[in-house]
């Protein structure tokens, strides 16, 4: 009965969140402010077209829903992933711990960086008699990284439904010349029946604030001279988005499986080049599958990123597909990301490991 009346409180607090941030943020609000955060984590994720809220690997759950940390089956998890975009350019890295507490609840930390080294800084090329002084040139690095603290646990209402959540510090840096500090929190629930698992995930639930402080005197002369200005101090928001989706045992046989999975991402932060697009609310679905085979290999594809092309007004989208092999307690994945629609040649290629420590 306590626990009842607790998720019946929670609820109204939370659609009170959402309604006062809808109220009050979306005036100056950019969209895709910490948009790193949406990429995915994971080779089985980003294989499968992001489609894992309602089923994601258990070291995982703490980015994707943080309510299935409540039925980790063993002690200890751990989760790697690497991935490069733009031809090597930007690095992608996750690592998550993940612990089982009891048999009811688990909780999880990650940390999750997207990052661009070793930038040249050329402002002072040329010295004062306007020769080249390569020696004069540095580097600096661009880097967005997120920590998540999540836990889980399983609630004797409704039914029987896990509910979780994620705190999360967003720490932004561009070399000395500008850093930012943020904080916000992820809900999340699930719900499982015969052949379908239902779940959803909201995202930055009381929005989440990035403060940036800038160092204007290290750019001063540049923005001077192409009659710009820069403020030292300014905050963005980051509106709630909900992720909705279904995971479906579409067939069981004893020596292979094949799994579905459906998600659709609402965003609140203004129209989007999506699938389904209005003034205010967006929706962005994704597809995946995946084939498994006497638990060893796994076969992976997805689709996601439906967008219409400016030019041709074609719809497009992103294509990915992927492999997994275990080995006793180890996973090793791999995911093929086609970027862009299906007219691109811009691939991301990620590899990860999924290891469970101990039984």
């Amino acid at each position: 009965m306590v626990e009842r009346l607790l998720i019946y409180r929670w609820s109204l607090i939370i659609a009170g969140l959402i309604v006062f941030n809808q109220a009050t943020a979306q005036i100056n609000t950019p969209s895709y402010t910490n948009e790193f955060l949406n990429i995915g984590t994971g080779a089985r994720g980003l294989a499968m077209g992001n489609a894992q809220v309602a089923n994601p690997l258990p070291g995982e759950s703490g980015y994707w829903n943080p309510s299935f940390l409540s039925s980790l089956n063993k002690k200890y998890y751990l989760s790697l992933m690497h991935s490069e975009y733009f031809g090597g350019v930007a690095s992608y890295d996750y690592l998550s711990y993940a612990i089982s507490s009891d048999s009811i609840s688990g909780f999880s930390v990650s940390l999750i960086r997207l990052g661009v080294d070793d930038i040249p800084d050329t402002r002072l090329l040329y010295d004062a008699n306007g020769v080249i002084d390569y020696d004069a040139v540095t580097f600096f690095s661009a880097v967005d990284m997120a920590f998540l603290f999540s836990y889980g646990r399983k609630m004797d209402v409704l039914g029987g439904i896990n509910v979780g959540g994620s705190a999360k510090i967003i720490r932004r840096k561009v070399g000395e010349f500008g850093d930012a500090w943020g904080f916000g929190l992820d809900v999340g629930l699930n719900k499982s029946f015969d052949k379908i698992t239902a779940a959803v995930t909201i995202r930055d639930i009381t929005g989440t604030f990035t403060n940036w402080q800038h160092d204007a005197a290290l750019l001063d002369q540049v923005y001077q001279s192409t009659g710009n200005t820069i403020s030292s101090r300014y905050s963005e928001v980051a509106l709630p988005q909900v992720i909705a989706g279904i995971a479906l045992n579409l067939i069981q046989k004893e020596k292979w499986e094949l799994h579905g999975q459906m998600d659709a991402r609402l965003t609140s932060d203004g129209a989007r080049n999506t699938l389904i697009s209005g003034k205010n609310i967006s929706i962005d679905p994704a597809l995946g599958l995946e084939f498994i085979l006497d638990e060893k290999v796994f076969i992976r594809t997805g689709l996601n990123k439906w967008q219409q092309e400016f030019i041709s007004n074609k719809w497009v989208a992103e294509w990915s597909t992927g492999l997994g092999f275990a080995y006793k307690n180890i996973q090793f994945q791999y995911a093929l990301n086609r970027n862009n629609g299906f007219d691109s040649n811009h691939y991301t290629h990620s590899f990860s490991l999924n290891a469970k420590l101990k039984n």
